[in-house]
């Protein structure tokens, strides 16, 4: 969702030709068909009050048909009311989203078909009646709009119906309910259930009866005030065991989704892709048995607090008490939350892995890590962020915190990245290191910021064999080798020069690298600040 909101931004409003209406509403609109003289409604301000579009608009002298909403047409208006005239056939994808002050808009009965989001995000709307001859809806049509009450389709609607006055839009031939709102009453014939089918509702608690055998993730999203979620006993397909709260698809004993009162039981092995994504869910503990965790699974919880992975468990880890979720292996940071410390050794960041966690106020981010995926500090209450000197990729919008009043790169060769940002200010200061302010303001993504300030340390010293740890460790280099003295047991980590980690381990004694070519190399022992090394061979 946070995605198609922001390629929606970049799509500005073109059209062909504006008109004034009697009611001084400014009405622009896009030529469909010349010769049929069709057009399509592709703006209109002021975006409040009551509008109504016309059926037929004359510009120089030529008579136009409106028959359709155009793309983003109407969105992000505050209407109160819009009244569509009975030639509309179309109303096309995000036509009236987010429009939060629409409380009415009377479907005609001459409309077709209504494309993905078209309504999306209506909060006052509190009622939608479905015309028969619509029958097309795409993806989220009438879906996350908060208060509905009242869904009805017309009798007569060869696709869609709304059975047994359940409150919600079905797909006749599939069983499928592809809408519902807060008085839904799934019906004993309904046996699907699809994607966002009930985001942003405000019920407390959801029970998914015994016969629906096909529920899409996310059916649940967004539900604040969600905190029961119940199966029927006797649906073969999944289950609630342990009073999770969840709905567990039971033969694969994974989590497909759940809400802020979920608890994870042990019998768990897969927690599935966004299961807890867009809930208020303040703590998490990951069993032992869990082995699978999907893409964004804890993203957009702003309330999250606590994560914890449980000792025993031989895929992740949450290691120094960091309050993340750690893919033990790989050291990528899976998911973290308001309170987390990232542990030296992480190398990667995941996608959406602290995605508006505004409860995230402050963050360092430490020198192993070499790339932050998208969304991965997107939206996060974050004012300031320092990049570190590996860190050679950054994924799409993976800094995006509208706070931000600065940003620090520390790596003299600008990260790759197509848009790190779009709701930052451009013009805040971007500290880089001294010599790479060029570099920085011709580079991809880069160059959407006016203010570079070459002023920024690279990240790591020269070599000294004074820099010692805490923990009595250093680093000890005669111009060939690399050698480590610890007293303690204490991670060490050796890059070269691109950032690629060579050594990843924990030293206690004295252990000595035969590093594979001449050239400088980053090495880290315990706590002591990064070396520079330079090695002839």
């Amino acid at each position: 969702m946070f995605l198609m909101t922001f390629v929606g931004i970049f799509s500005a409003h073109a059209y062909d030709f504006s008109v004034v209406n009697d009611s001084g509403y400014t009405i622009s609109y896009n030529i469909l068909d010349a010769d049929a003289r069709t057009v399509a409604v592709a703006n209109a301000s002021p975006i409040s009050g009551d509008l109504e579009i016309p059926a037929t608009v004359t510009y120089n002298g030529t008579t136009y048909t409106v028959t359709e909403i155009a793309y983003s047409g109407l969105r992000y208006g505050h209407f109160t009311s819009i009244v569509l005239p009975n030639t509309i056939t179309a109303i096309d994808r995000y036509a009236f989203y987010d429009n939060d002050s629409l409380t009415s808009c009377v479907l005609p009965s001459s409309l077709t078909s209504v494309g993905e989001c078209a309504f999306s995000h209506c909060s006052a709307m509190t009622s939608f009646v479905i015309p028969a001859s619509l029958t097309s809806i795409g993806n989220e049509a009438f879906n996350r709009c908060a208060n509905i009450t009242s869904i009805v389709v017309e009798e007569g609607n060869p696709v869609y119906d709304s059975r047994d006055n359940c409150n919600a839009i079905v797909e006749t031939a599939t069983n499928t309910i592809i809408t519902g709102c807060n008085t839904t009453v799934i019906p004993a014939t309904v046996t699907s259930i699809i994607q966002a089918a009930f985001g942003d509702c405000t019920f407390t608690s959801f029970n998914l009866p015994a016969q629906v055998t096909n529920v899409s993730r996310n059916i649940l999203s967004s539900c604040p005030n969600l905190t029961s979620i119940t199966v029927d006993p006797g649906n073969p397909v999944y289950d609630s065991r342990d009073n999770c709260n969840a709905i567990i698809e039971t033969e694969a004993n994974k989590l497909l989704l759940g809400c802020k009162a979920t608890t994870i039981p042990s019998t768990i092995t897969e927690i599935g892709r966004q299961s807890l994504y867009l809930t208020d869910i303040e703590q998490v503990t990951i069993p032992a048995s869990v082995n699978v965790i999907g893409e964004m699974a804890f993203s957009v919880c702003p309330n999250l607090a606590s994560i914890i992975v449980e000792e025993g468990n031989t895929t992740y880890d949450s290691r120094d008490n960091c309050n993340c979720i750690i893919e033990t292996a790989t050291n990528y940071l899976v998911n973290g939350c308001m309170n987390s410390t990232i542990p030296d050794g992480i190398v990667k960041i995941n996608m959406g892995a602290f995605m508006s966690h505004t409860g995230l106020t402050s963050i360092e981010i430490p020198e192993s890590v070499e790339e932050i995926c998208d969304m991965a500090f997107m939206e996060t209450g974050l004012t300031t962020i320092t990049l570190p000197s590996h860190l050679n990729k950054l994924g799409i919008y993976a800094i995006d915190a509208y706070l931000f009043t600065s940003i620090t790169s520390l790596n003299p060769t600008p990260p790759q990245t197509m848009m790190p940002v779009i709701s930052v200010d451009p013009n805040i200061p971007v500290h880089v290191p001294a010599g790479s302010v060029e570099a920085y303001q011709t580079a991809m993504g880069w160059n959407y910021f006016n203010n570079f300030i070459g002023d920024a340390p690279t990240g790591v010293e020269e070599f000294d064999n004074a820099n010692e740890s805490a923990e009595g460790a250093r680093v000890i280099c005669n111009g060939s080798n690399i050698g480590i003295e610890t007293e303690t047991s204490c991670p060490v980590r050796i890059y070269d020069v691109t950032g690629r980690m060579l050594v990843n381990e924990s030293v206690q004694g004295t252990k000595t690298y035969d590093m594979p070519n001449s050239g400088l190399y980053i090495v880290k022992v315990g706590n002591a600040p990064a070396n520079k090394v330079m090695i002839a061979k």
